[in-house]
């Protein structure tokens, strides 16, 4: 799989020419307009609940998952993070960058992860968890862009320490979601 990442610009459209897989995005919209549902619906109560849930910075984001197959298009707008995982016969693709002057791939998984860049008080306000447990888990993976996908980990883990060690991470996007 290719480590999760956003473009800052461009807009990225992908034709599967061949296998199946899925693609999982973060998206700030879909989160905006069921908060603007809710607040139509609710009374104040309530209300003040989600109040208080946004102030601790739960709902800023969703993810979006869909199979793909051969034959389905995907479109990801820039500014959002974004990752593709074959499955087990492996998937084949093509893929164009639309309004890509200037674009930035910002590589959110993965040696060189932008998440590396921030600051550890920033770590902890986006993550909620001390930065230290930030920095293990971005540091923990070795490889750049092509990474091991969620089978490939779990078939690792269970060779390397006999299938005693925590719950792999079942979407590599779960992590970076909290922010």
């Amino acid at each position: 799989m290719m480590a999760p990442f956003f473009n800052t610009r461009a807009v990225k459209i992908a034709f599967v020419l061949e296998g199946d897989g899925y693609a999982e995005i973060i998206c700030p919209h879909l989160a905006k307009e069921q908060r603007r549902m809710k607040e139509e619906q609710w009374q104040s109560k309530q209300k003040r609940e989600e109040e208080r849930w946004k102030t601790e910075g739960k709902g800023r984001y969703q993810k979006v998952s869909s199979r793909l197959s051969t034959g389905t298009v995907s479109v990801v707008p820039p500014g959002h993070p974004a990752v593709v995982v074959a499955g087990r016969e492996g998937l084949q693709a093509i893929c164009f960058e639309v309004q890509a002057e200037n674009n930035q791939k910002m590589f959110v998984a993965g040696k060189n992860n932008i998440l590396n860049e921030m600051e550890a008080e920033a770590k902890e306000l986006a993550f909620g968890v001390p930065a230290r447990v930030v920095d293990e888990i971005l540091q923990a993976q070795r490889d750049e862009v092509f990474l091991a996908g969620p089978e490939e980990r779990r078939h690792e883990r269970t060779r390397d320490d006999g299938g005693r060690s925590g719950r792999p991470l079942e979407s590599i996007l779960e992590f970076p979601a909290g922010f």
